[in-house]
């Protein structure tokens, strides 16, 4: 008779927070080289948040897309450690949540009045930087137990 193994989901909180923060700079610098690219070949304009763009001498984007990545992606991090205090899953329950604020965040850009190659950027980036959190978070994070 064969038995089955439980395995369980846990934590590990001695990775949680640097892990979090790798994932949120890789991610910035990613969608920083994406932009960079796409600003020069000519595919998007000078994206500017409205409250930049009064500056002088700020490069206006990395410093709106480093912030934004890693913000949300501790947010992320938060949320994880949450998760981990009250499902028996939070590897899997926190995957499934970050996936659908992924989608989510996928209107933002749309409301934002981004449009045409503007749109597609600013989209990538946001699959871009949540692809890295999740494959970052789940790979690094999730203690080896059954």
């Amino acid at each position: 008779m064969a038995t089955q193994t439980q395995t369980s989901e846990a934590v590990d909180y001695s990775k949680l927070w640097w892990v979090t923060l790798l994932a949120g700079v890789t991610a910035a610098g990613a969608n920083v080289l994406l932009y960079i690219i796409a600003q020069n070949i000519g595919f998007v304009g000078d994206i500017v948040p409205s409250f930049l763009a009064e500056q002088e001498n700020i490069p206006h984007f990395a410093i709106a897309t480093t912030a934004s990545s890693i913000i949300f992606i501790a947010i992320g991090g938060a949320v994880m450690w949450i998760i981990d205090r009250f499902s028996d899953r939070p590897i899997t329950t926190w995957r499934n949540v970050a996936i659908v604020a992924l989608i989510l965040s996928l209107g933002q850009p749309i409301f934002g009045g981004f449009t045409g190659n503007d749109l597609i950027i600013v989209e990538a980036m946001h699959i871009i930087a949540g692809i890295i959190a999740i494959a970052f978070t789940i790979n690094m994070v999730a203690k080896d137990s059954v």
